[in-house]
């Protein structure tokens, strides 16, 4: 399956169980032009995606050399589950694993 079909079934089922997140979704489009770099973007989002999603912790994270590094968080800090993280970075496919969700932005 390609890449945008991935992504359109895994938005549409998670719209689909949350319909609450297209208005989320929405205000982050609008953030995105209001932003000189991606550290400001995420700062200002990331609050209102913790908030949207009724989660205790989100985190942009990032693979170089096969060292996960954390760009963004905001809650309480946990381990990254790396080993879901390096599959979804291999699959470029969204997955979730327990009680977390992953996906390559």
């Amino acid at each position: 399956m390609a890449r945008n079909q991935v992504e359109t079934s895994f938005l549409s089922s998670l719209l689909g169980e949350h319909p609450h997140l297209g208005a989320a979704a929405a205000q982050l489009l609008a953030l995105s032009t209001a932003h000189q770099s991606p550290d400001d973007y995420l700062a200002t989002v990331l609050p209102l995606v913790k908030a949207a999603l009724a989660v205790d912790y989100i985190a942009v994270a990032r693979c170089s050399r096969g060292e996960w590094s954390v760009l963004a968080e905001i809650g309480s800090r946990q381990p990254l589950p790396t080993r879901l993280l390096a599959d979804v970075l291999d699959d470029d496919r969204p997955r979730g694993y327990e009680r977390w969700q992953a996906a390559v932005l």
